[in-house]
């Protein structure tokens, strides 16, 4: 996967899991969630993509 800018995103048991590969490196986030997992989802995505400064237009694909 060398040069391909992926975000692998997890959602069982009460947490999101998110692992951003880019830059040929791995980045992830773990949040544990009582209630509505689509509110944390959407703001951990944006997180971490914004801390690592890349945008959905520089994904190759997602992984769900």
């Amino acid at each position: 996967m060398k040069n391909k800018n992926f975000l692998s995103i997890e959602t069982s048991l009460n947490r999101i899991f998110l692992v951003l590969g880019c830059k040929d490196a791995l980045y992830s986030v773990t949040k544990l969630v009582d209630n509505s997992i689509e509110v944390e989802l959407n703001l951990l995505i944006r997180k971490v993509l914004f801390k690592n400064k890349t945008s959905f237009s520089d994904l190759n694909f997602i992984l769900v």
